[in-house]
């Protein structure tokens, strides 16, 4: 049993590259060229700064708009449908139960715009088995600073490498297991970073069920 588990959502249970890959579709199905989207895709995911997330449509839609693309209304309202659909992993909801059971205090952690996080979590019907579901703009280990207690055992999924070495450093208490995609562009980095690491949940599902 742990005394408190975070999970993440964007990539570690939900699978963006399903959502990305409809979205981009209908950009296509526009005139957009594949170098504008992914140019503009990345440059909206962070406006801030590399460590803040605030990815929305209407800041991507923005985005092309100043490349001189016209993309009306109703582009935005197909964009919007795709949020009303569930993209989590197979063998996402499976994981979620299990870490319910397991887990005293169990928290849904994620990075993003509130708003657009929120259509995504709740169009994904998993808010029930959460205690607390936190939206960040980024700096988790700050989040996790508050929560954690030394003396406690805490347990922290997700798929950054750049979050997991952070919260690994700071807290020796806490599991750290990285979700690791396929094609993911840090994954020889993780493969070398000494983290633990697994490439399905069903895998993280076994692992933690050893404790």
């Amino acid at each position: 049993m742990f005394d408190y588990t975070f999970i993440d959502l964007d990539k570690t249970i939900f699978d963006c590259r399903r959502l990305e890959d409809e979205v981009w579709e209908i950009f296509e199905r526009s005139g957009v060229t594949k170098d504008d989207y992914l140019a503009t895709y990345k440059k909206s995911l962070c406006t801030i700064n590399s460590k803040q997330f605030d990815y929305t449509f209407e800041e991507h839609l923005k985005f092309l708009a100043d490349l001189g693309y016209k993309l009306g209304e109703e582009i935005l309202v197909e964009l919007e449908k795709l949020l009303q659909k569930d993209y989590l992993f197979s063998d996402s909801l499976d994981l979620i139960k299990f870490l319910r059971q397991k887990s005293r205090q169990f928290i849904l952690l994620t990075a993003g715009d509130a708003e657009f996080q929120w259509k995504k979590i709740t169009n994904s019907k998993i808010t029930d088995f959460f205690d607390e579901v936190k939206i960040l703009s980024g700096y988790k280990e700050e989040y996790v600073k508050q929560k954690r207690q030394e003396d406690k055992k805490g347990l922290f999924i997700n798929d950054s490498l750049r979050e997991n070495l952070l919260i690994k450093s700071n807290f020796p208490e806490v599991l750290v297991i990285t979700k690791l995609n396929h094609g993911s562009r840090h994954e020889e980095e993780i493969k070398k970073s000494g983290l633990l690491y697994f490439y399905t949940l069903s895998e993280i599902k076994d692992y933690v069920a050893k404790f």
